[in-house]
């Protein structure tokens, strides 16, 4: 049976590499590197919002990746949906 992102990550740190558009970190290099950098520290999982960064994250990376389906409201407020 296939484990599932929280199977996996169970009572583990989950660590977030994520930049907006229009932030100075956004790029799917560094973000890549953030997870490196997570998993290195002891990180089980990563949550991470685009494509592009979820394929450079596994690039980098042999950690399981979330992406929450989201919806902006506003710069500073946001609505998480995840699917479990």
């Amino acid at each position: 049976m296939k484990n599932t992102f929280l199977d996996q990550v169970k009572g583990s740190l989950i660590i977030s590499c994520q930049a907006l558009p229009d932030e100075p970190l956004h790029s799917s290099f560094i973000m890549s590197r953030m997870a490196l950098a997570a998993k290195e520290a002891g990180a089980a999982g990563i949550r991470a919002n685009s494509i592009v960064d979820i394929q450079a994250i596994q690039d980098e990376v042999d950690l399981p990746v979330y992406r929450p389906q989201q919806s902006r409201l506003s710069r500073f407020t946001r609505l998480h949906h995840p699917d479990y």
